[in-house]
């Protein structure tokens, strides 16, 4: 549903022929002058400007269409794209597990102290449905007015003449009126200015405000955002949420542990399953604050399908090197020269589909005013029985649940 009236110049508007509904065709940002071109004829821009939702109009051949608002799935799925996206269903499915509650921003009288924004990281823009659906989900707890309207829709790039896109979104002094910010990284400046079109060209950029735009790593990010926000030998949190998408995530863990607040959620998407385990496995090895809560398969039809996820100890296994290209993403190494890689079978076509890991940031020891440790023999405070679906041991307490199952 939207609240617009009518369409303007630079709406993207959705056009379903009068007797064949079930198909549809997406506009570029109308400009008058131009026209949708379809196999049924082309449609002047003129003509659907000043029309309201289902008004109809008439192609060059005669044929009746009528105008539509796309809905997310729509404008996703059919505007031209750079990169596969995270399709709608698996995005909405994510944004589901992630449990995010917002506030309303307080009243402009409200003199009380704010609390520090809820800020999100996005690792791999890519397309920007994923951040699409973030930004619907912590729409609410901002402004209606931002500080800075969002920049006019421009078209969308070509990959022969990028948009240069500054490298990352600075810091400022002044107070963010935003009480939810979605900090959103790719490591291509091509790929992050057309998704910042993407979404400027949704809904008239309704969601735009919401979102920093940075190229780079996670890592240089990170890095930089701590550095500045702390101004100290010790870095000061401010992700509570942390998500990746990108290949690899095993390497950005211990800078996303140093970036969360605890009790924070890392979330993990990857098209192999053996890529949660290369998480798992490292998380193990460098002794890592986080807690593996659900680890669910994003399957092409919709839904979830849970998988259980461990790591286990194999006789005389040697370290290999690290696993190259070649191999594909998400190859282990099983020794004697051998390397498995464990993916869901597909056919020709893939619509959605690939498997999300969520983790618990941690904090592994809690200690009172006289430095010592609280709670001894009962679970550590944030983690849930449900992430480990066993008991804490009787004798050792806490450490003895720390070698168990963190490995130290």
């Amino acid at each position: 549903m939207s609240g617009y009236l009518e369409f303007l110049e630079k709406d993207v508007v959705l056009l379903r022929p009068v007797k064949d509904s079930e198909r549809s065709f997406l506009s570029f940002p109308l400009e008058r002058g131009q026209a949708v071109q379809t196999h049924q004829g082309a449609i002047k821009h003129d003509d659907i400007i000043s029309k309201s939702v289902r008004e109809v109009v008439s192609s060059s051949k005669g044929i009746l269409f009528r105008v539509h608002w796309p809905s997310t799935d729509e404008y996703v799925t059919k505007v031209r794209r750079l990169v596969t996206p995270i399709y709608p269903q698996d995005a909405a499915t994510i944004v589901s597990l992630l449990d995010l509650h917002v506030s309303p921003p307080p009243h402009p009288e409200d003199k009380s102290p704010r609390p520090p924004p809820l800020e999100i990281l996005e690792a791999g823009t890519g397309h920007g449905s994923l951040t699409i659906a973030l930004a619907k989900a912590i729409h609410a707890a901002n402004p209606p007015q931002p500080p800075s309207p969002p920049s006019p829709p421009l078209p969308l790039p070509s990959k022969a003449q990028p948009t240069p896109t500054p490298t990352g979104s600075p810091v400022t002094r002044t107070p963010d009126p935003r009480n939810a910010i979605i900090h959103t990284l790719d490591v291509s400046s091509l790929h992050s200015s057309h998704a910042k079109t993407v979404i400027a060209n949704f809904r008239r950029g309704m969601y735009l405000p919401h979102i920093n735009f940075h190229t780079g790593t996670p890592s240089t990010f990170l890095e930089s955002q701590l550095a500045q926000r702390s101004g100290t030998s010790t870095p000061l949190p401010f992700l509570s949420i942390i998500l990746l998408d990108l290949p690899s995530p095993e390497l950005y863990l211990k800078i996303s542990q140093q970036a969360m607040h605890s009790d924070g959620l890392l979330g993990i998407f990857c098209p192999s399953i053996t890529q949660i385990a290369d998480v798992v496995k490292v998380i193990k090895q460098q002794k890592l604050q986080f807690a593996l809560e659900r680890c669910v398969e994003l399957p092409n039809n919709g839904g979830v399908r849970s998988w259980d996820v461990k790591m286990v100890k194999v006789r005389n296994q040697q370290s290999g090197e690290e696993v190259g290209e070649d191999a594909g993403e998400g190859a282990v190494d099983v020794g004697d020269g051998l390397k498995m890689v464990c993916r869901p079978k597909v056919g020709g076509m893939v619509v959605g589909g690939g498997f999300f890991a969520l983790l618990r940031r941690l904090d592994i020891v809690h200690r009172n005013k006289e430095g010592s440790a609280e709670e001894e023999g009962k679970p550590l405070k944030g983690i849930e029985k449900s992430a480990v679906q066993e008991e804490i041991p009787a004798e050792g307490g806490v450490r003895a649940w720390i070698r168990k199952y963190l490995g130290f």
